[in-house]
């Protein structure tokens, strides 16, 4: 899918999964400033304070907190992203969390990202026609060798679906 606004997420808040739509990324802040929405009618403008939001996002109204806690790791990975990039993203459980893996296009190459940070870059191998990790930027590599494959499922199935592939 391209990157575009209105994004809907799913997201984490107080233990229970609920969804969260990221209306636009406001103008004139250089990516750092959110409007959200979440299913339960709570409704912000999120700015991410601090060196690449390590300080936020920092809400507006009262009772901001913990919708911050539950967007922090993807607003992040937002703000990194430009408007129509493709991208995709799916649930995974790590250390018994469940949370969003992005699947980021740039530059001829993938990219994971979770929990605020790019984690590797990957391809698929042109003589083995197996999915690998190029650049490993955390070290996590039993889960990154799980992400990797379930990555490159979705790219494949996303390519086989393609009118080019047609």
């Amino acid at each position: 899918m391209k990157l575009q606004f209105p994004l809907e997420i799913v997201t984490t808040l107080n233990g229970k999964k609920t969804h969260a739509l990221v209306i636009e990324a406001m103008p004139d802040t250089d990516n750092s400033c959110f409007k959200v929405r979440f299913e339960d009618g709570f409704e912000d403008k999120f700015f991410l304070a601090g060196e690449d939001g390590t300080l936020g996002p920092i809400g507006g109204k009262e009772d901001w907190l913990p919708y911050s806690t539950a967007l922090r790791p993807d607003l992040v990975i937002i703000s990194y992203l430009k408007e129509g990039q493709e991208v995709n993203v799916f649930r995974y459980v790590i250390d018994g969390i469940e949370i969003n893996v992005w699947i980021v296009e740039e530059r001829g190459f993938h990219y994971i990202y979770y929990n605020q940070y790019c984690r590797f870059k990957f391809d698929k191998n042109p003589e083995t026609g197996n999915w690998r990790i190029l650049d490993n930027y955390f070290g996590d590599t039993d889960n990154n060798l799980d992400l990797v494959q379930i990555a490159g499922r979705i790219i494949q199935t996303k390519e086989s679906k393609s009118p080019v592939n047609q």
